[in-house]
């Protein structure tokens, strides 16, 4: 069974746009999972990455991920492996 982390509520304003995003309504929601006692983030292109261990490391792991993209430009299996494997990955796929 998944189980979606939602620590918030869904609020009635509209979430802000982000920069080059058209004025609608945008679906966003939660992108960390819970398996097993597992933590899983959920990338763009609707994959799965983990295992982690709590949400700390998941959160880390998913800004990892984030800033191998938008800051070094590197293909999504890479950036999922810098996100599991952590920081000294991030030369090792450089």
């Amino acid at each position: 069974m998944i189980k979606r982390n939602n620590d918030k509520p869904p609020s009635d304003t509209p979430s802000q746009i982000r920069r080059g995003e058209e004025n609608k309504f945008w679906f966003r929601s939660d992108r960390f999972i819970v398996v097993d006692a597992q933590w899983y983030f959920i990338t763009r292109e609707d994959r799965e990455v983990g295992p982690f261990c709590g949400r700390k490391d998941v959160e880390h792991g998913l800004g990892l991920f984030v800033d191998s993209i938008e800051k070094r430009k590197t293909d999504v299996s890479s950036a999922i492996n810098i996100a599991k494997k952590g920081e000294w990955a991030v030369t090792l796929f450089q």
